[in-house]
């Protein structure tokens, strides 16, 4: 059962996060969690970057927006979050709901609010088309609320939070071909049961045309973060992954993502298994050797004579070449450092340039 919440205990929630920023936003919402407020699981996900529902709220969020924020941008995004929610949680005890988590209508509303002030928009949210889906096609605001209900009981975090991040993928996925299936009874199956269940008792429907479009780009942008969904099914190493975002510069963060992406790919194709220390520890070091190739981008990771082949297909081939055994030993801490060590040696680099420029325009001008 969910402790009682009073007024007293939201302003001491938010003098937390005024003094504190982040660091206080991460104890708020544990402090909220270990008082059975399962909403507080999900947010302090995204907060902290260490359960994979979390880093894929992120992803999405890039990924849609087309924009790259750096650390103090995602902070403040999540700070405002975290506002939000104590605001929503306020009017709840307000109601005489002092036992209430937030409902699917608050959350939508106080995502709104957030992203609108950070330039952004609820297509940012991964969960705005499928609940707008689930809204038009499986009965309205209700069955929006049943599934947050369901959604929130898992804290975003284990198996059941895959799970259902799974469960909610494959429904977007069905409605992007522009149907939807109801059973005998009036519910909504997917289109696996569809097919394999009797035609008859049955029946096909047709999805507004600007809702297949909606579920298109939802599927397309899922896509490239769905790896995280299928290849991890335990509880994450956390700090590994946030040293890497901490770290990396933006414009690194970019690559690093794409060098996870590409790896779990990789890892797929070939069937290896590592452990998450290990692929985090391969993904930092892949990101630093592409720095220091000078690569923007890449395509492939390949193997040839036992190394990992980072390729990008430019008019040059881009290739930066990686001992996977190295790799996946060197601490993510390591590898951040060496990214460092290269940038200031670019800088170096670029500085006695400009000097032996400087210098020769001061010869021909004498």
């Amino acid at each position: 059962m969910r402790a009682v919440l009073s007024s007293q205990d939201i302003d001491r929630y938010r003098k937390q996060i005024n003094q504190n920023g982040i660091t206080g936003v991460v104890k708020v919402y544990t402090e909220l969690l270990d008082k059975g407020y399962d909403y507080a699981g999900w947010a302090k996900g995204v907060a902290t970057a260490d359960t994979v529902t979390g880093r894929a709220a992120i992803l999405f969020m890039k990924n849609t927006s087309g924009k790259e924020f750096s650390k103090e941008e995602l902070n403040g995004i999540r700070v405002d979050m975290a506002k939000g929610y104590l605001d929503a949680l306020e009017q709840n005890i307000k109601k005489g709901e002092n036992r209430s988590d937030i409902s699917f209508e608050q959350a939508r509303k106080f995502h709104g609010e957030v992203f609108k002030k950070h330039s952004l928009s609820l297509n940012n949210w991964t969960l705005e088309v499928p609940m707008r889906l689930i809204g038009n096609y499986e009965g309205g605001k209700q069955a929006q609320e049943a599934a947050w209900q369901r959604i929130m009981k898992t804290q975003g975090d284990y198996v059941d939070a895959l799970a259902v991040s799974n469960d909610l993928s494959t429904k977007v996925s069905d409605y992007s071909d522009g149907y939807y299936y109801k059973n005998r009874g009036g519910s909504v199956i997917s289109d696996h049961e569809y097919q394999t269940s009797n035609f008859a008792i049955n029946t096909k429907h047709k999805v507004s045309e600007i809702d297949k479009q909606l579920a298109q780009k939802w599927v397309r942008n899922i896509s490239i973060i769905k790896p995280f969904f299928m290849s991890e099914n335990k509880r994450e190493q956390p700090y590994q992954y946030a040293q890497a975002i901490d770290g990396f510069t933006p414009e690194l963060q970019a690559l690093h993502e794409k060098a996870r992406i590409l790896l779990t790919e990789f890892n797929q194709r070939e069937g290896i298994a590592q452990s998450s220390t290990e692929f985090e520890n391969t993904a930092a070091f892949i990101t630093a050797s592409m720095h220091k190739k000078k690569m923007a981008d890449a395509d492939i990771i390949g193997k040839m004579d036992g190394k990992l082949h980072v390729i990008h297909d430019t008019l040059k081939l881009d290739v930066a070449i990686v001992d996977p055994h190295i790799a996946a030993q060197t601490p993510v801490a390591d590898s951040v450092a060496q990214s460092k060590q290269t940038e200031q040696q670019f800088e170096y680099e670029t500085q006695q340039r400009q000097l032996a420029q400087s210098q020769s325009r001061g010869m021909v001008l004498s």
